[in-house]
């Protein structure tokens, strides 16, 4: 009798299946975690950055008590040459820049249509988030933090109680690190669901190969024989389980060929 090939033995389509439900679980465990360590890097970005708008925020109150913006200007002049940060300006409710450390860019009204600021404005100003992903013309990832300026009693004396929101302060943030951890991190947890596949694989393949592929390898021997004439095989009998039974059943099975060849054989002497 030719030997099947490989891939249609019991020992193949059971290897197969259990690889593929280990890689869909894997995956999707992967996914979770590395989805889950993604938003976390994000939050912590934008946390980070909430400290350096809250200075500015503060700042830019005692500047407006006592009329003198240089203060506000200092600080976003050092706050924007903090590694990672890209930039960092206030515009007011026309959108003019009215606050920046590049004084080319000071009174120049920002363009609703342009694309960085179509991820907000796209959107009704209620669904609009405070911090955005995007990337630039030179595809350079940006993380953008927003903050609306609220309207308090310091500012009264030159934007009147009547609004709310007296402008905005936008800080760009660099994704590179960030990116970079993300892409450290990915490779790290491929790796790890690779070797962990394959632990899993090789342990669950010996498993299976010892407990039910080579009990069952002996009984296909065992039939062969059988259907050659030879009824002095025997199956051990290892354990209760179902191959247990079946080894159980198979000697008992022998046994009554045995006595049914004595009693023919018998008969034929006679």
């Amino acid at each position: 009798m030719a030997r099947k090939p490989f891939h249609q033995s019991l020992r193949f389509k059971m290897t197969f299946g259990v690889i593929l439900i280990l890689l869909v679980v894997m995956s999707a465990v992967f996914l979770v975690q590395y989805t889950w360590f993604r938003r976390e890097m994000i939050e912590r970005l934008g946390l980070s950055s909430t400290p350096l708008s809250d200075v500015i925020k503060g700042s830019l109150k005692h500047a407006m008590a006592t009329r003198n913006l240089d203060e506000v200007n200092h600080i976003v002049a050092n706050v924007s040459r903090q590694k990672g940060v890209i930039k960092v300006f206030v515009v007011d409710k026309q959108g003019v820049i009215r606050i920046s450390p590049e004084t080319g860019d000071i009174g120049q009204r920002l363009r609703l249509d342009d694309v960085t600021c179509q991820i907000c404005h796209r959107v009704q100003a209620e669904n609009r988030n405070k911090t955005v992903i995007f990337s630039a013309a030179q595809g350079q990832r940006i993380f953008r933090n927003v903050n609306p300026i609220a309207n308090e009693p310091e500012c009264y004396g030159c934007h009147g109680s009547r609004d709310k929101i007296i402008g905005v302060l936008i800080c760009d943030f660099s994704m590179a690190e960030v990116d970079q951890r993300l892409a450290s991190t990915f490779r790290e947890m491929l790796l790890s669901l690779g070797i962990t596949i394959l632990v899993c694989v090789a342990t669950i393949s010996i498993t299976i190969n010892r407990l039910v592929i080579s009990r069952l390898e002996r009984f296909v021997r065992a039939t062969k024989l059988l259907g050659g004439g030879r009824l002095d095989q025997e199956m051990r009998s290892e354990g209760s389980d179902e191959i247990g039974e079946l080894a159980t059943s198979f000697n008992e099975m022998l046994e009554n060929l045995r006595r049914a060849t004595d009693v023919r054989r018998r008969k034929e002497l006679l």
